[in-house]
């Protein structure tokens, strides 16, 4: 047997043993392989006296190295207890001492707590931190049912709100600091949303609650937000105490959303309601239906300072209203998306919305969501083209689903308008039918065309843009500032490198300059070369001294392009000494 076999504990540390030894035996041959004894394992032969006393040495050391054995065994044996013991004492300890790091963890956060940078913020901070938290008004999202559903069940929008509670009153629990600097502040109580729910209104607490709110605004302007839960209310009329509150606060409101079936909008016209504050007015017809009784509805008697509408899911809203449409300087009519059906209307026609912009002699800011076209004789005697004088911000959307683009609801109402104050035009088109996109642009030209308008702002997305018509764009609007031509259909895309080499400015030429104070293009690729996008800016950077050419500070090239795009990657390294000057460029990829 190899010596190293032998164990013992280590001597001069406390620990109980450095290592444990490695450990190799001999392997003993087998007695009757060895020469020296077969003769007598493989008879009955009685061994010699010597041989007596060879063997009886041998089995005395065999007995003494089993001895040694057992003995190391059982050393070790025990050395295992101890060491398991000690095992399960440095568990113990290391949990003992996660649990001390907690607890120092946390006296160490409370203490830091007490130096926080918050703690010092003064209460107009605080104030508008808080005003960030505020939900308002209630939110809306349209439940988008699938075709066999709404063939089996209704073909109105549905509308859903989401419940929400003012976090001010978690606010004010969370310190005295923080309950004081809200309660100081009457604008943070202004902002109220009020649903509509057959519970709430049973409940006194839900109405303390809100006369509470209404008490701590302190006669600030108010925006109020009213919204009927369908699913949670049966109610026909307006609930007594919102009548109360609506009567007691009416001076004070300065911005009123109103979310409601129609049947509650006539309840609304008992009322006379009188809002000698109010500024913006929303109005959201929840069951979307236009009924013959739901016609002139006198929903205010007086409103003086109104000065902005927008209606959702109305049609023909200034046949539904009675309201000072005379005094609007901005008008917002949306509706709300629907799945394609060929049996059913989109939204206003174009007629109503040509209707309304008659009765708004002062509008300044317009945003229309297209539906269906008109029919010629929904048009009936109306002088055209409509003149609106003082119009300078028209923003045309469109979820419209005709195909017939020599008639389109767009084309119907921009060929009938002329606004000579125009200064910003957004356009964009429905991105489900590329038919619908065909001639817009046209109609666009045609329309800045007629109105002489010094336009500075025209935004095109998802259309087609043809070359001839985008450089007779550019001779007839020098004012252009900001031109965004974005999400155009490939193959249609009007930016060739003939455009290119017209915006190209040629300083030592006496002509007059294309788009000179132009500042942001967003161009869509694939019809130009990249060379020509890098001489265009060099151009535009460069400066003669003559003040004739605004500096272009924003290039974005838009479409279906690759990533990476070699071509106009490297076309950054052109423009790295530009950036110091804020000039930015980029690609926008889009994808499907």
């Amino acid at each position: 047997m190899d010596a190293n076999s032998i164990w013992t504990s280590c001597s001069g540390c406390p620990c109980p043993n450095h290592h444990l030894p490695f450990c190799t035996f001999t392997v003993e041959p087998a007695l009757s392989n060895d020469p020296e004894w077969m003769h007598l394992t493989c008879s009955n032969n009685p061994p010699s006296q010597h041989e007596e006393t060879v063997l009886s040495g041998i089995i005395s050391a065999y007995d003494q190295q089993i001895k040694n054995i057992d003995m190391e065994k059982s050393n070790l044996k025990a050395f295992s207890l101890s060491l398991n013991a000690q095992i399960v004492a440095v568990f113990q300890r290391i949990d003992a001492l996660r649990q001390e790091r907690a607890r120092v963890t946390e006296a160490l956060r409370q203490r830091k707590n007490l130096l926080s940078p918050v703690r010092r913020l003064p209460p107009e901070i605080l104030n508008h931190i808080f005003l960030d938290t505020i939900d308002f008004p209630v939110p809306r999202t349209q439940n988008i049912q699938t075709v066999e559903q709404e063939v089996a069940i209704d073909l109105s929008p549905n509308w859903k709100f989401k419940s929400t509670e003012s976090s001010l009153w978690s606010i004010t629990r969370v310190s005295t600091q923080w309950r004081s600097a809200s309660l100081s502040s009457p604008r943070l109580w202004s902002y109220v949303n009020i649903l509509i729910t057959d519970s709430n209104f049973a409940n006194y607490s839900y109405i303390r609650q809100l006369g509470l709110q209404l008490d701590r605004s302190a006669k600030y302007p108010l925006s109020i937000s009213i919204c009927h839960i369908a699913e949670e209310s049966v109610a026909e009329a307006l609930p007594p105490p919102l009548v109360t509150i609506l009567f007691s606060f009416s001076t004070c409101i300065r911005e009123l959303h109103l979310y409601l079936p129609s049947y509650l909008f006539r309840q609304m016209t008992l009322m006379h309601l009188s809002l000698l504050s109010l500024e913006d007015l929303i109005l959201l017809c929840t069951d979307g239906l236009s009924p013959t009784e739901f016609t002139n509805l006198c929903l205010l008697s007086f409103a003086p300072k109104l000065r902005s509408l927008e209606v959702v899911d109305i049609i023909d809203s200034q046949e539904r209203f009675e309201l000072p449409w005379h005094q609007l300087k901005t008008y917002r009519s949306d509706h709300a998306y629907q799945p394609i059906y060929p049996f059913r209307h989109i939204g206003p026609r174009a007629h109503h919305h040509l209707n309304a912009l008659r009765k708004l002699p002062q509008v300044e800011e317009c945003v229309l969501r297209l539906g269906d076209r008109s029919r010629e004789d929904d048009f009936g005697d109306q002088v055209y083209p409509l003149i609106c004088p003082q119009l300078c911000m028209l923003d045309l959307l469109s979820w419209n689903l005709d195909v017939n683009t020599d008639d389109s609801a767009f084309r119907q109402v921009a060929d009938r308008l002329i606004l000579p104050a125009l200064s910003a035009l957004k356009v964009s088109c429905s991105q489900r039918d590329d038919y619908e996109a065909q001639g817009f642009f046209s109609s666009i030209c045609q329309l800045l065309r007629r109105s002489q308008s010094q336009i500075t702002v025209l935004h095109f997305d998802h259309g087609r843009v043809l070359t001839e018509e985008l450089l007779r764009l550019f001779r007839s609007a020098p004012t252009l500032e900001d031109l965004r031509l974005t999400q155009c259909q490939i193959g249609s895309a009007g930016v060739t490198t003939e455009v290119m080499k017209t915006l190209t400015v040629n300083h030592a030429s006496s002509e007059d300059l294309v788009l000179p104070r132009l500042c942001t293009l967003y161009i869509p690729g694939g019809s130009f070369r990249v060379s020509d996008v890098v001489r265009m800016v060099q151009s535009r950077r460069s400066s003669d001294n003559s003040c004739r050419v605004v500096r272009l500070q924003t290039l974005r090239v838009c479409g279906y392009l690759p990533d990476p795009c070699p071509g106009f990657d490297a076309t950054i390294l052109h423009f790295q000494r530009y950036y110091a000057e804020g000039f930015s460029f980029g690609i926008i990829r889009i994808t499907q």
